[in-house]
Parts: C-alpha cells; sequence; structure tokens
C-alpha cells in the first residue's frame, strides 16, 4: 500500500484480504459456502490453477455451477502446486470438475514463439493454454478471479443458443504490447483475455506472427496476441453492463457494480479484493 492511497482503498483492501485469510484457512477444511448446482449445460469450461489461488478457484467454480449450470467439464489446468488433497477437494465441489497438469495439456506442436514466451513468462503459460484448448464443443475459458451472480442466466442463454461467433470480455482499457499493434483502429474495443467463449479455435496466425518478431516478451504480450486473434476470428463482446471488468470503484469501499443485475465481474488485480467483499452478494457463507 502506498501512502497516498485514499482511506476508502486502504479500508476496503484491509477488509477483502482479511475476509480471503480467513476464508482460505476453512476452504482448508472443507468448510465452504453453500451453493445449488444449476441445470446441465452443454459446455465445457476451463481455468487455470494454483494452491495460491485455491480460494479464488473454488468460489469461481461454485458462483458458476450455481448462478450458470453445471457444465459436462470444469477443467482445472494445475501448475503442478495442487496437492493430492487439495485436487480431491476441488473434485469434491461437484463431479463435473477435472484436474489436469499444465505439462500434460498444452499441445507439443505450439508455435516457436509462444513456446519460448511460456518458458519465460507465467502469461505465456496462459497463452500456451488458452492455444491448447480442446474445443470439441462450446467452451469457455475463465480466470479463476471471476465470480458469478444473478444474471448468470444470461450466459446460460447465450450457451443454449449455440452462438456461431467468439466471445469475449471488454477490459478497462487498451492495455497491450504495443509493438504487437499495427494501427489505432486494431485497439478498438479492447479484449480481456481472462473471459472468452468458444465456439471454434482462434486464428492466432497473424498475432503469433507478429509475436515471433519480438526479441523480448511482456506481461501484455498475451493478451494483445489473444485480442488480435479474436478479432481476426470475428468475436463479439459481452455486453459491458452485464459481463462486467472494471475499475471505476477502485478507490471505493465497496463493489458499484449491481449484483442482481450482472452475470460476471472479473476481479482483475487492482480490485481483486473486492471479489471477497461481494462474495456474499453470490454466495451463501457458512
Amino acid at each position: 500500500m502506498t501512502p497516498n492511497m485514499p482511506a476508502t482503498l486502504i479500508v476496503s483492501k484491509v477488509l477483502g484480504r482479511g475476509k480471503r485469510l480467513v476464508l482460505a484457512r476453512a476452504f482448508r477444511f472443507g468448510i465452504v459456502p453453500r451453493f445449488k448446482p444449476g441445470e446441465p449445460l452443454d459446455l465445457d469450461v476451463f481455468t487455470l490453477g494454483c494452491e495460491r489461488d485455491l480460494p479464488e478457484v473454488t468460489v469461481c467454480i461454485q458462483s458458476f455451477l450455481h448462478w450458470v449450470g453445471t457444465p459436462k467439464r470444469f477443467v482445472i489446468v494445475s501448475d503442478g502446486t495442487l496437492t493430492a488433497a487439495i485436487r480431491q477437494r476441488l473434485q469434491r465441489l461437484a463431479s463435473c470438475v477435472e484436474i489436469t497438469e499444465y505439462d500434460d495439456f498444452v499441445l507439443a506442436d505450439l508455435p516457436e514463439s509462444v513456446v519460448a514466451y511460456s518458458k519465460t513468462h507465467f502469461m505465456g503459460r496462459k497463452l500456451a493454454a488458452i492455444m491448447s484448448l480442446p474445443i470439441q464443443s462450446l467452451t469457455l475459458y475463465t480466470d479463476s478471479d471471476v465470480l458469478f451472480f444473478r444474471g448468470g442466466r444470461m450466459l446460460r442463454d447465450l450457451v443454449r443458443a449455440r452462438p456461431s461467433e467468439p466471445h469475449y470480455l471488454v477490459d478497462v482499457g487498451p492495455t497491450f504490447d504495443s509493438r504487437l499493434i499495427v494501427s489505432e483502429t486494431e485497439k478498438e474495443l479492447p479484449a480481456n483475455a481472462g473471459f472468452i467463449l468458444l465456439p471454434r479455435h482462434l486464428d492466432y496466425s497473424e498475432a503469433v506472427h507478429r509475436l515471433s518478431q519480438l526479441e523480448k516478451y511482456s506481461h501484455w504480450s498475451e493478451q494483445t496476441v489473444n485480442h488480435l486473434a479474436l478479432r481476426a476470428s470475428g468475436a463479439k463482446p459481452f455486453a459491458r453492463a452485464q459481463f462486467v471488468c472494471s475499475i471505476d470503484d477502485m478507490n471505493a469501499l465497496g463493489d458499484w457494480a449491481d449484483s442482481r443485475q450482472i452475470a460476471m465481474r472479473h476481479y482483475v488485480s487492482c480490485v481483486r479484493h473486492k471479489l471477497w467483499l461481494s462474495l456474499g452478494r453470490s454466495l451463501r457463507i457458512v
């Protein structure tokens, strides 16, 4: 926390982090929020998981099952830190939960630039995982710091409509690796790669070609490559009012998103503490 941080932000972070700490310890003893799994969905869901993010992974899965429905599979791609006990605990959440190791999941024939990026940066590993998604039917990729709410029926209805175009979450702003962007028009409706609905594989050809020209990769290279691939694939943005990625309330004490109306919110790093402040509006805490 910085010296000039607003008092409301300090209080919000302290409360959110404190609540996460308490719940994280509870989760390790099998004490988790109550939820009622929804109706079956013809959908595969994938997320990345590690021991550090166990609380986020837990409530992401539970809130999805409660408000959206029960997918055919909810697959956690582990970085190798999920112990046998943690894996068993996660798989007890629902029968659809599966866990696989990152090294077993990623494709062996990924482009050289993607492999090189994945060896030097976590975001490169995320890009490799998304490019390796086994899209046999409609597939959702979600980061684990996503919470679902009452409006999740909107996502359920979209899944049942079987969209032919990919859909993506609009980001808080143009957070790009500028070296990969060749025109201002490419920055329009910037994608947040933490929540993507895929009926088919994306066209990564041009994006990966540009990535291969870089000598070094940045944190934002992954999101820029996915943004360009989504554009090349004719992707549509989710409605921003219901599929939320925002930092407008960063300095506020609470969460400005209306949990009665939105389908989900991606709690990106600078507002991640708000996930825990809002959890009670998504799931019943016991």
